[in-house]
């Protein structure tokens, strides 16, 4: 999906990830602070969390990449 983030004064990211989907929606960041995420109601788009960066997934400890090929000692 397209964002016009001209649209925004200042836009914030919130996602939430649940099995292997990833769903999201920008909010204005005022709105947010008052409001509270609590109250984020729906979300705008859907993907699949394969789709999405890392920083998304958090830590994860079974994740190939951070198997260090040459510590072969």
């Amino acid at each position: 999906g397209n964002f016009s983030l001209r649209k925004y004064h200042k836009p914030v990211l919130v996602y939430d990830i649940e099995d292997d989907k990833v769903r999201y929606s920008l909010w204005e960041e005022e709105i947010l602070e008052r409001f509270g995420l609590k109250n984020v109601d729906g979300w705008d788009h859907t993907e699949n969390v394969a789709f999405c960066p890392d920083w998304m997934q958090g830590e994860d400890d079974d994740d190939l990449d951070d198997i260090d090929l040459d510590d072969d000692l």
